[in-house]
């Protein structure tokens, strides 16, 4: 009866013993892959952040002042955006815009939407469909 107790015992160590070898190696291993994930999370952010750069310097958004008080009153605003060096109207029905700077603009701002939400990996609420015209 005790030699069972003793066998028993003994197997209960070598169960145990054999249980934190497994748990250690279980945790190296995860350790190990943890790096490599944060490593190539690193690597991934680290590429976004230079394709939005290389963005930003293909189509650059800039704000401009208006100083012609003939062409903007004073009610309106005193500055206009412009994207790769092309006003974008503040009133895309206004009479004054042409139709080649509208579509211009509003297609590089599609385009730079649709990349930026491509980079970052997020969906647009709205589908962006580009029809190079009104």
């Amino acid at each position: 009866m005790e030699e069972e107790t003793n066998h028993i015992t003994w197997i209960m160590e070598q169960i145990q013993q054999i249980n934190q070898e497994s748990i250690l190696q279980v945790m190296k291993t995860t350790g190990i892959e943890s790096t490599a994930l944060y490593r190539s999370e690193f690597r991934l952010e680290a590429h976004r952040i230079r394709l939005l750069k290389q963005l930003q310097s293909i189509l650059p958004i800039r704000v401009t002042s208006i100083n012609n008080i003939a062409v903007n009153p004073p009610q309106y605003p005193q500055h206009q955006y412009t994207i790769a060096s092309i006003p974008l109207p503040d009133d895309i029905h206004s009479a004054s815009v042409s139709d080649d700077q509208l579509s211009t603009s509003i297609g590089f701002l599609c385009y730079l939407v649709s990349l930026t939400s491509k980079y970052l990996a997020i969906t647009p609420r709205y589908k962006l469909v580009c029809r190079f015209s009104r």
